[in-house]
């Protein structure tokens, strides 16, 4: 277990950026420190992970295992990913905001584990980009967030899987010249609410019948984000929004279900 325990942590920090950044390393185990602090306090009692049967899956725990040195999403919300991967209709996947990667490989991971093949496409503007442009809804973020990736290392991460794309540039923009079918699931990860409002707008026309989008930071004091789906299903309504544990929200559309 400790040698588990040092492995991981290496490998962390080898992947980490910043690994040379000496106030950002002796800031670490603090942040830990009050983050386990914060679990403690709020789950009590602690949630329940006994006979989940995700949890339990060898694929998942497979792909889990390679993932999460590449992703900043929890244990619940890459289930959720995971189950709604094997529930959507036959179509096309799609991940719009992939930063390191790590959502990207579960999500191929789940559609090797499952029955119908489908491509795959993931967008993200990597280390050329950040925001394209900020609201006031949008303060916890600054337009150079989320510059420590890589194009070419997500490349290398999704090279073992032949159905998978990696796109560089901001969606929709960057999906403009591509033919990539009707969509069944997109997990749409970009934390603000101009490139919510805008992937919204694209997906919208493109979905298959039995197909889901899933949002990530939802409920989760992303004001941008909640603004844009606010404002999307109002003018919508024939798509609902069901939030999940614990800060995504599934979109579908009635008419498609």
């Amino acid at each position: 277990m400790v040698a588990n325990w040092f492995t991981d942590n290496l490998t962390r920090w080898q992947l980490n950026s910043r690994r040379w950044d000496l106030l950002h390393l002796l800031g670490t185990p603090l942040r830990r420190r009050r983050f386990a602090a914060e679990r403690r306090r709020l789950l009590q009692p602690p949630v329940d992970t006994g006979n989940v049967e995700v949890l339990h899956h060898p694929a998942y725990q497979a792909a889990i295992a390679q993932a999460k040195f590449h992703t900043l999403l929890d244990h619940p919300r890459l289930a959720n990913l995971w189950n709604y991967a094997q529930l959507v209709g036959p179509g096309a996947f799609l991940e719009v905001g992939s930063l390191r990667g790590g959502s990207a490989l579960h999500l191929c991971h789940a559609i090797a584990a499952g029955a119908t093949p489908r491509p795959f496409h993931c967008f993200d503007p990597f280390e050329t980009g950040g925001f394209t442009a900020l609201t006031p809804d949008d303060e916890l973020f600054r337009l150079d967030d989320f510059l420590d990736t890589s194009y070419a290392r997500v490349r290398q991460l999704l090279a073992p899987f032949p159905f998978a794309h990696v796109h560089r540039g901001f969606f929709p923009a960057a999906a403009e010249n591509l033919n990539l079918g009707p969509i069944a699931l997109c997990h749409l990860d970009v934390d603000v609410y101009l490139a919510t409002s805008e992937s919204l707008a694209w997906l919208r026309t493109r979905l298959a019948p039995r197909s889901a989008i899933l949002v990530d930071d939802v409920n989760r004091r992303c004001r941008g984000v909640d603004r844009a789906l606010a404002e999307f299903t109002a003018a919508f309504p024939e798509f609902l929004l069901l939030p999940l544990f614990p800060s995504q929200g599934l979109l579908l559309n009635r008419n498609l279900w």
